[in-house]
């Protein structure tokens, strides 16, 4: 398995995520992330149909993904 791809996919994911928590959360509802709690574990399938779990990632560096719609 190529790992670099396999870490973009649950880099992008866990951006999407923490995305959608930060537009939707409510004050005090237990169910959402706060700062500095640890991402739930989940598993998503890769480019070649392999499966990926979040926790494969564990002891790699983080990576950080930004888009850009050009000049704004």
């Amino acid at each position: 398995m190529r790992l670099r791809p396999a870490l973009v996919l649950a880099a992008s994911m866990l951006l999407f995520a923490a995305a959608c928590n930060n537009a939707a959360s409510p004050e005090g509802d237990e169910s959402f992330l706060s700062e500095g709690d640890r991402a739930p574990d989940f598993t998503l399938p890769s480019a070649s149909g392999e499966r990926v779990a979040l926790t494969e990632f564990t002891n790699h560096k983080p990576v950080l993904l930004y888009f850009s719609m050009g000049p704004g």
